[in-house]
């Protein structure tokens, strides 16, 4: 009720926004209540349904840089589409440039508030010649590449279309949302078993927000979950010629994102694919050892061509931590001292665990400063849990092995993303590791989840499908209209 009065005081850009929202709310919960009980459609088919509905309206809540450092992303999206569009890289004093584009250009929408809204809307009218001066010159130091090609190929279209700033986001991010949902829905098809727990993951809140924004975590979410339903399937099914391409694709967006940490996740089909009794396979055995072979021959050329220089600079290191204004450790100084960094690890697991859980989920948006009611928290965990249950629809069946192979590849990419963030992110004195946030572990989700659950007895004698496929959406719905009363509420 305070919402409808607050919106129903002003004919503001913002006011339109709620109310927009509020009618597309409806709209997808009848759209989406024919489609599962009349139609008895199953969750692959509902789910892009679903996300175009929820990707407009998380783009409308939170607009372009309302999410964790989103204007970097913007600005090499921006510059991959100057190159696109043939422009001549300028050089300058990149902190004046960056300001000018702030303040003159562009709105300054990390701190949410009815103003910025209103900022950002206004922007869909901005002469689009001073967009394109302020902004050619601007992004002349940022960095883009395949990470930012879908986003910046809905840039370069908006700019084609001399659009201002607001619509020239507007397309990038348009993109990145239809790449994304076109991917999980990929996904969704190919995976045997576990599209309950995909139908979840994928419509997470942290995960929409993620997923309708430039940051690259669009695209490293989608490759990390095209991957696992693949290796999922080709345990039972032969790769199709198709398949190995998209899994290739997926794969050089896991190596080009975050340095490859998330790479070990190409493993997964390896404990899935080669039969039992492999290593007596005299075939099976030539080609890994080739492969090994091949491997170690690219490894020593590289060492030969100053590798070596690189791994010592990269472990001894010390790295300058600038939101603190000191310095952290080098690799080196926490392999020598191996008692203080496991308790280190293992204090940050105990203080921290719970927040990385939530944040996992979407209890904080925008800039972790949109706080989103424990209770809807809770029930998204809930629901995640209960996804983890096998019904009769569930098919295959992963071997002990297989499982534990899982859960060890996912818990090392989380293990990885933890420490490249105690290396470049953590000062010296610390108690815990910083920077860390439950986002990071999205990735590697559904391969800890389909290791660790989804045994062979299904618990459940009935299809659960339409349950989460009403329930999710609907839940959603509710977070976009608390990211609004938060709004409200400052």
């Amino acid at each position: 009720m305070v919402l409808l009065k607050y919106v129903s005081e002003g004919g503001d850009y913002f006011s339109g926004i709620v109310t927009a929202t509020m009618v597309l709310g409806v709209v997808m919960i009848a759209v989406l209540g024919y489609l599962l009980f009349r139609k008895k459609m199953g969750l692959e088919k509902i789910y892009p349904v679903a996300a175009a509905f929820l990707a407009v309206m998380m783009f409308l809540a939170l607009p372009t840089y309302a999410k964790p450092d989103e204007q970097a992303h913007f600005d090499a999206a921006y510059q991959l589409s100057n190159r696109m569009m043939g422009y001549e890289i300028y050089t300058g004093e990149w902190n004046y440039l960056i300001d000018m584009r702030e303040c003159d250009t562009l709105y300054e929408g990390t701190e949410l508030s009815r103003q910025q809204y209103n900022r950002f809307g206004s922007m869909y009218t901005a002469d689009p010649d001073q967009l394109e001066v302020d902004m050619y010159i601007a992004n002349h130091n940022a960095m883009g590449g395949l990470p930012y090609l879908v986003s910046a190929l809905g840039i370069t279209l908006g700019r084609l279309l001399h659009l201002g700033f607001s619509g020239v986001a507007a397309m990038g991010t348009l993109f990145q949302g239809i790449c994304f949902i076109l991917a999980m829905t990929y996904a969704l098809h190919k995976i045997p078993f576990g599209k309950r727990t995909l139908f979840v993951i994928a419509l997470l809140p942290m995960t929409l927000q993620q997923a309708n924004s430039f940051s690259y975590d669009s695209g490293l979410i989608a490759a990390a979950v095209v991957v696992t339903a693949l290796a999922l399937r080709w345990a039972w099914e032969k790769a199709s010629p198709s398949e190995i391409l998209c899994y290739v694709l997926a794969a050089l967006m896991l190596l080009s994102v975050k340095s490859g940490l998330y790479a070990i996740l190409l493993l997964l089909p390896l404990f899935l694919c080669l039969p039992k009794g492999w290593h007596k396979n005299k075939k099976i055995r030539g080609c890994l050892l080739a492969g090994g072979g091949i491997l170690l021959v690219v490894a020593v050329i590289w060492l030969a061509a100053g590798g070596g220089e690189r791994i010592y600079e990269m472990l001894t290191t010390r790295y300058e931590i600038t939101w603190a204004e000191s310095m952290g450790y080098s690799v080196v100084d926490y392999l020598t001292h191996p008692v203080d960094t496991i308790k280190l690890l293992c204090k940050t697991a105990v203080s921290k665990g719970g927040y990385y859980i939530l944040t996992l989920v979407g209890e904080l948006l925008g800039w972790i400063d949109i706080m989103i009611p424990r209770p809807i928290t809770l029930f998204l965990l809930l629901l995640l849990l209960l996804s983890l249950v096998r019904t009769p629809d569930d098919r295959g069946e992963m071997t002990k092995s297989s499982r534990i192979a899982f859960v060890v590849i996912a818990l090392a990419a989380d293990l990885l993303c933890v420490l490249s963030m105690l290396v470049f992110w953590t000062p010296q004195g610390a108690d815990v590791v910083e920077g860390v946030q439950g986002r990071y572990f999205i990735p590697s989700l559904l391969a800890l989840c389909t290791g660790a659950a989804y045994w062979k007895t299904p618990r459940i004698s009935k299809s659960t499908d339409a349950v989460f496929g009403a329930v999710m959406p609907v839940v959603d719905f509710a977070v976009v209209m608390c990211i609004y009363m938060s709004v409200v509420a400052k």
